[in-house]
């Protein structure tokens, strides 16, 4: 089952580039990551910019702060995953976490 993770964040260029790290080290690999970039006016998206070549992560970057809401709302029409999960750019993620939501979603 294909996940899509939806992060959106705003100015957190202290914390990025460890929770996208976190992401990528999933060990249920069968995933997309979608990131919003809020506006950022500190290094955010020059650090974003680090992981534009990886084929699992699609960049969206917004000139002014929307919101979170707005990013999430808009990369949900996007999102080709079964199972969509939200993420902050400064959240971190267990490297079982994909694993785990995949045997809660299938016990129902």
């Amino acid at each position: 089952m294909k996940h899509s993770i939806i992060v959106t964040g705003y100015n957190c260029d202290l914390y990025v580039e460890e929770c996208i790290n976190s992401l990528l080290s999933q060990t249920y690999q069968l995933f997309e990551i979608l990131i919003y970039n809020d506006g950022s006016n500190d290094k955010t998206l020059e650090i974003l910019k680090k992981f534009e070549n990886n084929p699992k992560i699609k960049i969206f970057n917004n000139k002014v702060n929307r919101g979170a809401l707005f990013g999430r709302f808009n990369l949900n029409k996007i999102a080709t995953g079964e199972i969509i999960s939200f993420v902050g750019l400064d959240d971190l993620l267990s490297p079982n976490a994909l694993e785990v939501l995949n045997l809660y979603r299938e016990s129902f």
